[in-house]
């Protein structure tokens, strides 16, 4: 398996086009930490906006992230996390005791 960018590469590349992290999530439209996360942790819609600008593919970026034919992995939560069904259940525990 071909290992992703690391994300100061990917940061320099920004850097050599002539805009900073901060500019590039504003300029897709998104809070200005975005780019910053999306280096660390998978959020397709800004990848692809990072890519574009880039002028290359987001799975040359991130091959982790992506299947064979280029659609987005989708990430499982971790397994310490808790389900949005428990949190409905308490949610209906809480209406029940009221």
């Amino acid at each position: 398996m071909i290992a992703d960018k690391h994300p100061e590469d990917i940061k320099a590349m920004i850097r050599k086009k002539g805009l900073s992290m901060e500019a590039l999530s504003q300029r897709l439209g998104y809070c200005r930490v975005a780019v910053g996360v999306t280096l660390r942790r998978p959020w397709p819609a800004v990848q692809a906006g990072i890519a574009s600008f880039l002028g290359i593919d987001p799975s040359s970026l991130w091959p982790s992230r992506y299947e064979a034919d280029g659609t987005p992995r989708r990430i499982r939560a971790a397994s310490g996390s808790k389900s949005r069904g428990s949190a409905e259940a308490r949610l209906r525990q809480k209406d029940k005791a009221a």
